[in-house]
């Protein structure tokens, strides 16, 4: 792809020959109707730049340069000033004072300003470009830079908007700056230099920089009319994060050595118009978090290197062109891949990858509307799948992923309409009815669920709703047979002070929640028949506690029921005329339907 970008000069000045800049085949040209001027050589200390001067009371321009011996500005009408060192230096352009043979297209004059070290010999150790001028009230100005060339060898900081930590303190806004040539730099940091400069379409970096590794994080964030990132002389330092995030014209990127680069997070987010990237090296990233979020056209990505990865969330949240995702093996250091597909709305299969340490899973594939089949991932670790894959309307089976470790598992398959299968999932872990509802039925009938015929939830202890969905008898005695048992034996009971220590024996106290409503009852003597809160649980004992006093010796008998959230909902299934609730009510449930 060739992108050539020029202005179409209204009066026609071409004054001299375009500068051109060519990075991986694509060309851009300085207009025709700008003024040219010498570039300074790589050894010199000079910024040199063009300043937009429009038919208005204020053109401010306001600089400041640490230098020793002060610095020399000429401001490029006829004027020039002389500063100290770390001392702002600022103009009002009149339009007046500018040559009418300098209109551009754009609507403004230009001016050539230059910055100078005021002896000769002397060198820049720090260059703001973009102050804001002292007429200014208020901390929203703008600078009127529109091409600008910096030879600063010594210069360990150049600033515009941001200084590298990304302050804007007492920093004007570059808006229209459209050319930035770095020409020679004294530092390898260029974190935040060009973010927020809307009307950038070219940066040039010189290979004389030092030598080491460029620490670019947040560089040209929200450049948005950038259509080709820079090419870069020297490899990439370990943060990447935000580097190009929010360029929203974005087409084309290098290949960069990002072979030390361990943080991508949010690298590429919001590039709503790149639709591939190179074979990055990866091989040190650690978090690929919201790399390519919302990059809306993104239709592929290369097979990468992700053996230290260990975050994948967000990576691809509405890249709603994906449409497939390649065979990547090198990713076991996975824990997190929550909204990892969210709103992947073309993506229709995906390969299986190593999972085996994933740990959330949350909102994974929610919205992704073509999604037909997963593979089977391992999630035997997976502690959170709240909303996994709510809306995945063309959806039809899950495969066993192995959870058993659960927690949470809300609207797991919310307005799952297509779903047909589930296959076991233990749901025993999960300590509250607001982490147990999958959304699997529904109250209408040409919602979730409506397909599905087949459930398996082992250890189920909570109220779930399987309305109108499509389960035979044969099915919904299954069902009936996986849930938790929430009415077992009280084995012994003793009572110290105002607490009451209750045995159902080991693995029988999976229903029993700190906060949970149990009833107690047909234990002799009748003290210890007691309703009240679950007040703490040994598993290990098999053992739970309830508030309140008690006395007497344990002598024998009783039933601890669970009281509230017991309710399984199968009204609307074919299999109702034929079933068997009583599986289900003999362990405690309350069957409707």
């Amino acid at each position: 792809m060739t992108v050539l970008r020029t202005s179409n000069a209204a009066i026609g000045l071409n004054r001299g020959k375009p500068i051109s800049t060519v990075q991986d085949g694509v060309t851009w040209k300085i207009p025709t109707d700008w003024i040219n001027f010498t570039l300074p050589g790589p050894a010199e200390q000079k910024v040199i730049g063009t300043v937009a001067v429009f038919d208005q009371e204020s053109n401010y321009l306001a600089v400041n340069a640490t230098i020793n011996d002060g610095y020399t500005v000429d401001w490029g009408d006829g004027t020039s000033t002389t500063h100290a060192s770390g001392v702002t230096a600022e103009k009002n352009y009149v339009w007046s004072d500018i040559s009418s043979g300098t209109l551009t297209s754009g609507g403004y004059r230009q001016a050539v300003v230059t910055i100078t070290p005021t002896i000769p010999g002397r060198t820049f150790t720090v260059l703001q470009l973009s102050r804001i001028h002292s007429a200014v009230t208020g901390t929203v100005s703008s600078s009127p830079w529109t091409n600008i060339a910096v030879a600063a060898p010594n210069a360990t900081s150049l600033q515009f908007n941001f200084d590298s930590s990304g302050t804007a303190t007492n920093r004007a806004r570059v808006p229209i700056v459209e050319n930035i040539n770095i020409i020679s730099l004294g530092t390898n940091v260029i974190s935040n230099m060009f973010r927020n400069m809307y009307s950038l379409l070219n940066v040039s970096i010189s290979n004389t920089l030092p030598a080491g590794s460029i620490t670019a994080q947040g560089a040209f964030q929200g450049c948005n009319s950038l259509e080709v990132g820079p090419a870069l002389p020297r490899p990439l330092a370990a943060n990447a994060s935000n580097m190009f995030q929010g360029c929203s014209s974005l087409q084309v990127v290098p290949l960069y050595d990002t072979s030390a680069v361990t943080n991508m997070f949010s690298m590429f987010a919001n590039c709503f118009s790149l639709q591939t990237v190179p074979f990055f090296n990866t091989s040190a990233a650690t978090s690929m978090q919201s790399m390519f979020q919302n990059c809306s056209s993104l239709v592929e990505i290369p097979p990468f290197n992700c053996s230290s990865v260990t975050t994948f969330n967000g990576t691809f949240q509405n890249c709603e062109s994906l449409r497939s995702f390649p065979q990547i093996t090198t990713t076991s250091a996975l824990t997190d891949i929550a909204t990892m597909f969210t709103a992947c709305r073309s993506l229709a299969t995906l390969p299986l990858f190593v999972t085996s340490n994933v740990t959330t899973t949350s909102s994974m594939f929610q919205n992704a509307t073509s999604l037909e089949s997963v593979p089977a991932f391992n999630l035997t670790a997976v502690t959170t799948a709240s909303s996994m894959f709510s809306a995945c309307q063309a959806l039809q089976l899950v495969p066993d992923f192995g959870f058993n470790s659960l927690t949470n598992a809300s609207s797991m398959f919310s307005s799952c309409t297509s779903l047909r299968q589930v296959p076991n999932i233990n749901l025993s872990l999960i300590s509250s009815n607001a982490n147990n509802n999958l959304a699997l039925g529904s109250a209408s009938a040409d919602t979730a669920g409506t397909s599905l015929g087949l459930v398996t939830l082992t250890g189920n202890k909570w109220t779930q709703t399987f309305q109108n969905c499509n389960m035979g008898a044969t099915q919904l005695d299954a069902m009936y047979t996986a849930l938790a048992t929430l009415n077992p034996a009280v084995t012994n009971a003793s009572g110290s002070g105002t607490v009451v220590t209750y045995t159902v024996g080991v693995g029988n106290t999976s229903p029993f929640v700190v906060g949970r409503t149990v009833a107690v009852t047909a234990v002799d003597p009748v003290a210890y028949n007691i309703t009240g809160t679950v007040a703490s649980v040994n598993a290990g004992a098999g053992t739970f506690t309830i508030t309140n006093a008690a006395t007497g010796a344990y002598v024998s008998g009783g039933i601890a029921s669970i009281t509230d959230n017991r309710t399984i909902t199968v009204t609307g299934n074919p299999g109702t005329a034929g079933d068997d609730p009583t599986i289900a009510t003999n362990k405690g449930w309350t069957v409707t339907g």
